[in-house]
Formats: structure tokens, C-alpha cells, sequence
């Protein structure tokens, strides 16, 4: 170790640029560190394997020191050797039998161990696995009830006095917990007061942060926005993603969703501590203590597992910066969140610059960038709200979303259509020419670009079939179907379609497939909808909207729910799905999607039926933005004076990159950074990463590349070792330990 110190002094001392470079922790000693890819997904050569929670450039700041994290579940393990030591005996609960004990005390509960590894198991003990906080302490609240074998949560009173217990000590409560159902899930009064009373009064008035994963429920066709306990700007709702990036396949979807982290799919599953001798879902005899661990086949996945991760990158970020906010810790996670799946057709870029998905919020959080961003957080200011209200009743148009069609120049015709479960062309396409591919289960050579695919169901998939058509260029595609005359079926498994596609009954598919083979046929999908336009006049920095919803309808699941912001940005609020329970009250939706949007200006809310034959309307509706108060005169989102005082005037954009290092202007206004000079210039750390390699790692931009360089000596030209493609916010360069060399820089190309 002695060269690498030498290396490490002489590269502080001489090649170091400015700025302030970000080391990487050492790689832990904890057993099984390799086998927990979310954290670093790099294998013993360094080939990177997918993405990861970037843990040890966060552990480079802190690990959790001084932080409590509440576990809220069916208990925890408090035996398990991972644990024990992190736990406070004092804070623990069971709200089923009111009292002092967080274990889990039947053998149908396991949940809430994995779920506590994964945020502070013990790290550098010789020994298993490591959280991302692993120095962080917890509590273990239990909120199920024990007395049986089919487990049922604690009543709403129950939960109302967990989710203000001990507020003045316990910072971070994690809830890896969803009731199920597949009707709208509604929260008591007493619970809704006791969040309020955590987030508003606890620790200090900082604001107990709350994370909530977002519930499994995709294939159920479940959205975050039909749950209260999701929707609630007072909470982080986390997402999953598996480790290419995409959102996992059980991953509820929806506008609530603020970020995402690791939660595994398929055969990727997270390794993390689990309960002893054989009582978890582990329940092989191991010689040795892997029968206290949860992996491979019987690893753990989901939301639930995802929420942890963000629970110990939360109370990382504390630990560095106690003085931060609830709301100081959501727009840290928002800026320092990334999408790396962007054949995703859902992910978009805001006006602000930052790119958001109903699948994953603004992406997967970065653990070692929001610790970058904490360490140096100026705290936002208190939160105002504008609001509108309209009290109207207009009726919901039945069956609104159709084909509309024309042979040769004739008449337009209309047919009912239902949409895929991917992105929706809510309003009305292009007409376009229609071409038929019959049942297009193959690459399509034919170039569709500016025309629309009609498409018979039946011998593979929808999404096969729809991307053939999208890849050949096609702007929408319609299927008809091949079963039932006049029957629509949901086009299941097409949440990643890249383009708008419609089903259409069998008998009118037939009868167009036979128009557009003899005749030119051009088509539009249009959508019929109730329209509600609220006038905003405050100008605010926006951060969370919310809208209330007071209805009727005879079938929940026919209802689509949209908003478009005075900026163009939509948020899908309701989607088609399953549910045939009857509307008849007020529901509450939100969305983070608007987040350093302007406010002012007219949104829009749009009502449509996708079904046919049950009709619905809307009595009333009001909308609610939350935000930071600022002057605008020009309604794009940069304080007057912020603009005035950086540029000299009023001209630059919200989503601009005057200096570009990245960060936007909406980006730098929040941080109170200088927007026109660019403070990360090629700040270059150098860090151990195993034994026998070292790691570069500096401030990068996407499109640029990088050249890393190194000599024997200063007198001596420097050789080029690597090119690196940049990506922001950092770039890396792994490699050999070499005498040969004792001097390394990093020049952009």
C-alpha cells in the first residue's frame, strides 16, 4: 500500500484541477460485499454489469452515523448478528399488542428482516452483507397483527399513533407495506393528522422523512395514485428498476412516484439478512451462516426491498447535513436521481430539464451524488400554495377514445377502440395513411414512416406485433381482434410499446383490413373528453400538485384522468383497468411530475370513458400547487431577481445550460449555485478500489470524452491509458496497480 499512498499524495499534489474531488470509499470487508451488485455492480475485472446505487462514493461522506431509521413491518429478526448491534431496544413496538417488542413473534411473518438489511445491516464486521446505511441506528414497529396465520394490518388508530411515535427521535420511517385491493385505498383522518403531525413537528420541525415503496401491483394493472398512502406529497413513493435500468416488471406504476431504486427481477435478486434457522425464506441447512441470508432463488425483490435502499440513502444524506428538511431531502433525490432506460417511449424531459416517467419518477437515485449535493444543501424556503376550485357538472363522453377513418377521400367513419398499456395519444393523432401488415409477427420492411400499421391479433404478442410496426416507422398502430366479433380485450404486456396503440373489435378490423388492401385509407385515433381549465396566477417554483376529484361513475376502471401544465408537461392521474366498483365520492390524485415548473398560466384536467355502455361525470373539481413563492414576471419559473442578478436580464430558460456542467438553471436556482461558471472543472480524485487497482473518478458531462493519462515522471510526456465516454454527473477509470507509473490525469477531449 505504500506506492498507492505515494500515488495518492502525488496526484492530490500535482493533477488535481480545482474543485473538490469525490473520493470512493475502501471496498468493505463484509463477507458476501461481491454478491450485492445493487450496491456496486462491478465484477472482480470491473465490467460493469448494469447500474447501481453507487454506495461507496456515499459511504465516502458518512455511513449513517446518528440517524434512526424506523423498520415498519411484521418485525425483525433482533437476534440476527447483522442487526443486533444497530438496533435501540427503547424505540421498538408491536402496535398490534401495544407493546415494547419489535421481533417477529409467528412464523408466517420474515418480512421485515430483509427489509432492515438492506438499510443498515452492520458493515466492516468480518462477517455477510452490508446496508446502505450501515452505521446508521433502527427500530423495529410492528403493524400486523400476530394472533393469526393470515396477517392483517393494526386498525387506522393504531397506525395513526405509528406514524407519529417517538418523532422526536426517529428520523427516516420506512414502509415497505401496501394494503392490498383492487378499489381505491383510502387512509384514516387520525392517520392523515398523525403524518402531518410527524412531517410538520418531528425531528426539531425538520420533518421525519417518510419512504414508502410503491406496491408490486403492475400486472394487476395498480397505480400509485389509487392508493392515499402512495399519493401524499407528504411521503417519498419509491419505485423499483431491475439492473438494466428498465422499471422492474411488478412495479407499480404511476404520477406519485418520486424516484426509483434497486429492487430485483427475474433472476436478479438482492442478497440482504433474513431470519435465523431456517424461519425465513431461506430454509436450506447451511453448514456455514448462509442460511442467515436471503439470495439467489430465494432473494428478495420488490418495492419493498427497493424503499430501503432509499431509506439508507436518506439517512446518509442526514447524517452528512442534519439540518435538512423533508423538503430539502425530495428535491435533493429529484436532482440527484438519473434514467439510464431510455428506450423507455414514457420517460420525457420536463420543462426544467430533468427527465421523469410514470414507471420510475425522475429515476433511479444516485446515492454518491445526493450526498454530494446534501454535504453542501442550502435549505429551501417554506412551501406556499395556489389553488382553484370549479364547481361544474359536465358529463364524462361514453366510450371516447375511437378510430376515425376515411376510404379514398369518402366520409369519415368511427369505430370503438381500448388502448394498450403504454403511452397513449390522448387527443387526436395525425390522420395518417393506413397500412395493412396482416399479423405482422415479423421485421416489416416496408416503410411506414408518416403512416399508421393496422394489424390483425393472434400467434404472437401485442408488443411484438406493435413494435415490428414502431420499428418500421409507423406513428400508431391499430389491432383488431381475431376472437369474439364484437368484443375488446385489454392488449395485456404492451406497458413498453414505443408508440400509441389501439384495439378494435374483430368485425370492424375486418371490414377495414378489406377497405385499405383495395382502397387508400387514411385514420386518426381522437379522444372525447370533459375538459377543466384552472387559471394559476401565483407564481411559484412548483413542486407538488394535487387534484380533487368529486365523480360518479358506474365503472371506476373505464375512467383516463390527465393533466397538462401551463408548460405542456402531462401527468396521467387514472388509466384504464380491471376495477368495476362504482364511483361516487372525492378522490384526492397527485403528481411530482411538475416539479421547478411555473404555475401560471391555464392547466388543464381531461375526463374520458374508455369503456362502453357505463357512463360517469364530474360534479366538481380542484387543484392544489405547492411550491416556493418567487417573482415572475415572464412565467418561466426563474425568480426575477435570480435572472436579473446572474444574466442582466429576463431571456434565459428554465431548462438552459449557460455554464454547462449539467445543471440546469432550474437546477442551479434551487442550489443557489452560479449558473454561468462552471465550479466542477475536472476535479479528479484517486481512490483504492481493490486490491491491486485504483480508481479515477471526476465530474462529467454527457457527449464529451474523456482521456485518462499517466507518466513515470513529471519530466517524462504523459501516455494515454484509456478513453472514457462521459456521463453526467461523474465518470470512472478503473486500472492495474503499475510501478511503472506514479502520476495520472484527466484531460477532456
Amino acid at each position: 500500500m505504500k506506492a498507492l499512498t505515494n500515488i495518492l499524495w502525488l496526484l492530490s499534489a500535482v493533477v488535481v484541477f480545482g474543485g473538490k474531488p469525490i473520493p470512493y470509499a475502501p471496498a468493505p470487508n463484509d463477507t458476501y460485499f461481491e454478491e450485492l451488485w445493487y450496491l456496486e455492480n462491478l465484477d472482480v475485472n470491473a465490467v460493469g454489469h448494469g447500474v447501481d446505487m453507487k454506495a461507496r462514493s456515499a459511504w465516502s461522506f458518512c455511513r449513517g452515523e446518528g440517524v434512526t431509521i424506523s423498520i415498519v413491518d411484521d418485525g425483525v429478526d433482533l437476534s440476527h448478528p447483522e442487526l443486533t448491534n444497530r438496533a435501540v431496544p427503547e424505540l421498538h413496538w408491536n402496535f398490534a399488542m401495544d407493546t415494547p417488542d419489535g421481533n417477529h413473534l409467528i412464523d408466517q411473518h420474515r418480512h421485515g428482516t430483509p427489509v432492515a438489511g438492506l438499510a443498515v445491516a452492520e458493515g466492516n464486521n468480518g462477517r455477510g452483507v452490508i446496508g446502505m446505511a450501515p452505521e446508521a441506528n433502527f427500530a423495529s414497529w410492528v403493524i400486523y397483527h400476530t394472533n393469526q396465520a393470515a396477517s392483517t394490518f393494526v386498525p387506522g388508530s393504531q397506525l395513526a399513533k405509528m406514524f407519529d411515535f417517538r418523532m422526536d427521535i426517529v428520523d427516516v420511517q420506512n414502509h415497505s407495506w401496501v394494503k392490498p385491493g383492487k378499489a381505491l385505498v383510502r387512509m384514516t383522518p387520525e392517520e392523515s393528522l398523525a403524518i402531518s403531525n410527524a412531517v410538520v413537528n418531528g425531528r426539531q420541525g425538520r420533518g421525519v422523512v417518510m419512504v414508502r415503496g410503491a406496491g408490486n401491483a403492475r400486472a394487476d394493472t395498480r397505480n400509485a395514485n389509487y392508493d392515499e398512502y402512495t399519493a401524499d406529497p407528504r411521503v417519498i413513493t419509491v419505485a423499483a428498476n431491475r439492473p438494466d435500468g428498465r422499471v422492474a416488471s411488478y412495479s407499480t406504476p404511476g404520477a406519485p412516484i418520486l424516484v426509483a431504486a434497486l429492487g430485483g427481477d427475474g433472476a436478479d435478486s438482492l442478497m440482504t439478512t433474513d431470519r435465523m434457522a431456517q424461519k425465513g425464506f431461506n430454509q436450506i441447512f447451511f453448514a456455514n451462516d448462509l442460511a442467515d441470508y436471503v439470495f439467489s432463488g430465494f432473494g428478495f425483490k420488490g418495492t419493498s426491498a427497493a424503499a430501503p435502499l432509499v431509506s439508507g440513502v436518506v439517512a446518509l444524506m442526514l447524517s452528512e447535513n442534519p439540518a435538512l428538511t423533508i423538503r430539502d431531502v425530495q428535491h435533493i433525490l429529484v436532482q440527484s436521481a438519473f434514467h439510464s432506460d431510455l428506450e423507455d417511449a414514457d420517460v420525457r424531459v420536463t420543462p426544467a430539464g430533468l427527465r421523469v416517467s410514470h414507471n420510475l419518477g425522475f429515476g433511479q437515485v444516485n446515492a454518491g451524488t445526493a450526498l454530494e449535493l446534501a454535504s453542501n444543501w442550502n435549505g429551501v424556503p417554506p412551501a406556499v400554495r395556489a389553488t382553484n376550485r370549479i364547481e361544474r357538472t359536465s358529463a364524462i363522453p361514453d366510450a371516447g377514445l375511437k378510430v376515425h377513418y376515411s376510404a379514398s377521400g369518402g366520409e369519415q367513419e368511427t369505430v370503438i377502440a381500448l388502448p394498450s398499456f403504454g403511452i397513449h395519444s390522448d387527443g387526436q393523432t395525425g390522420m395518417l395513411p393506413l397500412v395493412y401488415l396482416g399479423l405482422a409477427t415479423n421485421r416489416i420492411t416496408t416503410n411506414l414512416t408518416g403512416k399508421a400499421a393496422l394489424i390483425q391479433r393472434g400467434v404472437t404478442t401485442f408488443y411484438e406485433k406493435i413494435e415490428n410496426a414502431a420499428r418500421a416507422g409507423a406513428e400508431f398502430a391499430v389491432v383488431f381482434n381475431d376472437t369474439g366479433t364484437n368484443s375488446l380485450d385489454l392488449m395485456h404486456g404492451t406497458e413498453m410499446v414505443t408508440i400509441p396503440a389501439v384495439m378494435i373489435t374483430q368485425e370492424d378490423g375486418e371490414a377495414l383490413a378489406a377497405r385499405a388492401t383495395n382502397e387508400n385509407v387514411t385514420a386518426a385515433i381522437t379522444q372525447e373528453t370533459a375538459t377543466y381549465e384552472f387559471n394559476i396566477t401565483e407564481p411559484l417554483i412548483t413542486e407538488h400538485v394535487r387534484v380533487e376529484v368529486d365523480a360518479t361513475h358506474e365503472w371506476r376502471g373505464d375512467m383516463r384522468v390527465t393533466l397538462v401544465s401551463p408548460m405542456g408537461t402531462r401527468s396521467v392521474l387514472h388509466q384504464l383497468n380491471p376495477d368495476g366498483s362504482p364511483v361516487n365520492e372525492k378522490w384526492t390524485y397527485m403528481t411530482t411530475h411538475h416539479f421547478y415548473e411555473s404555475p401560471i398560466g391555464t392547466w388543464r384536467l381531461y375526463f374520458s370513458d374508455e369503456g362502453q355502455g357505463l357512463n360517469g361525470e364530474v360534479r366538481s373539481a380542484a387543484i392544489e400547487i405547492s411550491g416556493i413563492s418567487i417573482a415572475d414576471s415572464d412565467a418561466d419559473g426563474l425568480d426575477d431577481g435570480w435572472e436579473q442578478a446572474n444574466f442582466g436580464n429576463l431571456a434565459s430558460g428554465l431548462a438552459d445550460d449557460p455554464d454547462n456542467d449539467g445543471y440546469s438553471n432550474a437546477r442551479e436556482q434551487i442550489q443557489r449555485t452560479e449558473p454561468r461558471v462552471n465550479d466542477t472543472i475536472l476535479a479528479v480524485d484517486l481512490s483504492a478500489w481493490r486490491e491491486g487497482r485504483i480508481r479515477l473518478n471526476w465530474p462529467a458531462r454527457n457527449g464529451v470524452d474523456y482521456e485518462v493519462l499517466a507518466t513515470p515522471d513529471l519530466a517524462q510526456p504523459f501516455e494515454v491509458l484509456a478513453t472514457i465516454p462521459g456521463g453526467f454527473p461523474r465518470a470512472a477509470w478503473i486500472g492495474q496497480v503499475d510501478a511503472t507509473y506514479k502520476f495520472f490525469a484527466v484531460r477532456e477531449l
